[in-house]
């Protein structure tokens, strides 16, 4: 059986926002993306290497699920 799971709904009068998984592994994906950027431009391999496996597993995982739905 199938679940569904709940989506988290913010609203005022005239706006109003639906954020799903899917939004959220998107800003994952774009944060370690930023930082890892950032940590390649101050110099920092160290961070980098760190953040570099972390950064291309969330990035595979957004895209193999937008996959799957669409």
């Amino acid at each position: 059986m199938i679940e569904k799971k709940p989506k988290q709904i913010l609203k005022t009068p005239k706006f109003e926002l639906r954020l799903t998984e899917r939004d959220y592994r998107g800003i994952l994906a774009f944060t370690l993306v930023i930082g890892l950027i950032s940590l390649l431009i101050k110099g920092d391999i160290h961070g980098a290497s760190v953040i570099g496996p972390l950064t291309g597993t969330a990035i595979g995982w957004y895209f193999s699920k937008k996959s799957e739905r669409d």
